[in-house]
């Protein structure tokens, strides 16, 4: 039976077939990626946390739409913000693959910034100052609009 994988970030980007060339595409929460990505590719993004191995489910037929395409459900739009729950942090990893694993979701990356700062600087955290000085620069970088706040405003001025 072939391992079927479901992306369990908001979004995940992969190198899959188009018809007759290759090209890089969005698979967003709950799809199944297809079965042509690289194994490469798989394994990096199982190792981040971004995609899970689930059983393999009989395929349901494809819909064909008025325009002759065909909708196999590889990319549905994701689901609202609210309905996403934060990135975990898998457990055990090493300061350059937790930097890894927190840009790997560009959309994800101040969530995941803020995880992984929470658990490096919580109950049973490591406290690693290089790492916890870097996730603080992703985390403040990545801070959304009108939100935060104004302290250091002029700093070194």
């Amino acid at each position: 039976m072939k391992k079927q994988y479901r992306v369990t970030a908001g979004k995940v980007t992969v190198e899959t077939a188009v018809g007759p060339g290759r090209a890089l595409i969005d698979i967003f929460q709950g799809n199944i990626l297809p079965a042509d990505v690289p194994q490469e590719q798989i394994d990096t993004e199982l190792r981040l946390g971004t995609i899970e191995e689930v059983m393999a489910e009989k395929s349901a037929p494809s819909t064909t739409d008025s325009d002759g395409s065909t909708d196999d459900g590889a990319n549905v739009p994701p689901p609202s913000t609210e309905e996403l729950v934060p990135p975990e942090l898998p457990q055990g990893m090493s300061v350059p693959t937790t930097l890894e694993w927190v840009n790997a979701v560009p959309e994800e990356v101040h969530d995941r910034a803020e995880v992984a700062l929470n658990a490096e600087t919580g109950a049973g955290g490591k406290n690693r100052s290089t790492l916890i000085e870097q996730l603080q620069e992703i985390f403040e970088a990545t801070m959304p609009e009108g939100e935060g706040t104004d302290e250091g405003a002029g700093a070194g001025a």
